[in-house]
């Protein structure tokens, strides 16, 4: 079982849009807003098409990129 309360834990509320399989693996597609994640569909326990579900994970940073500030060069 995870912890979650533990720091770098990202909890996203979705909806599993599609159940689909893809190299003998079957996954589910989960819309949150603003977007989609596909987990491998073992870690969807008892959840069908159309179920509303919590996501819990764990944020992991690879990398951090400065953006330029877009309203200077104005």
């Amino acid at each position: 079982m995870s912890d979650h309360n533990k720091s770098n834990t990202i909890n996203l509320l979705g909806k599993i849009v599609s159940i689909y399989e893809k190299d003998g693996i079957q996954y589910a597609k989960i819309h949150y807003d603003p977007g989609f994640v596909d987990v491998v569909f073992q870690e969807v326990q008892d959840a069908f098409l159309h179920d509303r579900v919590v996501i819990y994970s764990r944020l992991d940073v690879e990398s951090i990129t400065p953006q330029m500030n877009t309203d200077l060069l104005r």
